[in-house]
């Protein structure tokens, strides 16, 4: 399945409810130069001993680069332009979108949860905050909220998570309709466990497994 069938997925099953992905279908003027790619990213197969095949990510974005583990069942899909990493099922019931937010391209944001949640609330046809939380990467931590709102089909959950890093914060949000939400607690866990960030021109970090020390 090629990625604009992958899209059209996950929008007939109300997974997306706002724009994941920026598919720009206009033709560029030739001359003007096209616009350098806010991050570029890579993702490659290891086998380790004791975990298998795992597929790792590296993201290197304007200010900083990112390493994580890509949970088992999921597909990647890389949106340049928003900064943003989507991870879909295979299954096609879950996606989890990772948008990186960077404070010396984009000024510093607003973090405080009271804001975050009349943020959500606010994006989400019919929402309620179910669940609050923290969620954390590496020894950093930020408010998460879980809410349930009206998709087309039916009633869906949102897992969403800000987590400042030194340079910015990560947004991570996971969807799925609620009946199968708590399937992917794990991939979410999974997912934050894995990240590691670290400046440009620093050396990258990447979570180490017990047989690779």
């Amino acid at each position: 399945m090629n990625s604009r069938n992958r899209i059209h997925s996950l929008i007939a099953v109300g997974l997306i409810s706002t724009a994941a992905f920026n598919c720009n279908s206009q033709t560029a003027d030739p001359a003007t130069p096209p616009e350098k790619p806010k991050i570029e990213a890579r993702f490659f197969n290891q086998t380790t001993p004791f975990n298998g095949e795992i597929t790792r990510g590296i993201i290197v974005a304007e200010t900083n680069q990112f390493s994580f583990v890509i949970p088992a069942g999921f597909r990647q899909q890389i949106d340049a332009a928003s900064k943003k990493v989507t991870l879909t099922s295979t299954n096609y019931a879950c996606a989890i979108i990772a948008a990186i937010h960077e404070s010396a391209i984009e000024g510093p944001a607003d973090l405080k949860p009271d804001s975050i949640r009349e943020r959500l609330l606010a994006r989400y046809k019919d929402a309620k905050i179910v669940d609050e939380f923290t969620a954390s990467i590496e020894s950093m931590s930020g408010p998460a909220f879980e809410i349930e709102w009206a998709g087309e089909l039916g009633k869906m959950s949102t897992r969403a998570a800000f987590i400042p890093y030194p340079g910015g914060h990560i947004e991570v949000t996971v969807q799925a309709p609620t009946k199968k939400i708590r399937a992917y607690d794990q991939s979410m866990f999974q997912l934050l466990l894995s990240v590691r960030t670290s400046a440009i021109g620093a050396k990258l970090a990447v979570q180490e497994y017990l047989a690779e020390q």
